[in-house]
């Protein structure tokens, strides 16, 4: 599973990065939840749109992920 959620990240960066964003996978849990990094410009700002973006993206495509974490 964690190929398949680094394949998702690998595919939501090629949106992220024309605006100068990167997402980071850092580790899969046990509970199927995922640790990312969100690198670029005012990222506080980003977080919360970006996350909204790519939980929606994982549930249509991964819908065994439970949860996301930006750390």
């Amino acid at each position: 599973m964690e190929k398949r959620v680094k394949d998702l990240i690998a595919e939501i960066n090629s949106f992220t990065s024309e605006g100068g964003f990167s997402v980071k996978f850092i580790a899969l849990t046990a509970e199927n939840v995922v640790k990312l990094r969100l690198e670029g410009p005012e990222v506080a700002a980003a977080q919360a749109t970006m996350k909204s973006v790519i939980e929606q993206m994982a549930k249509t495509y991964m819908p065994e992920i439970s949860g996301l974490e930006f750390v």
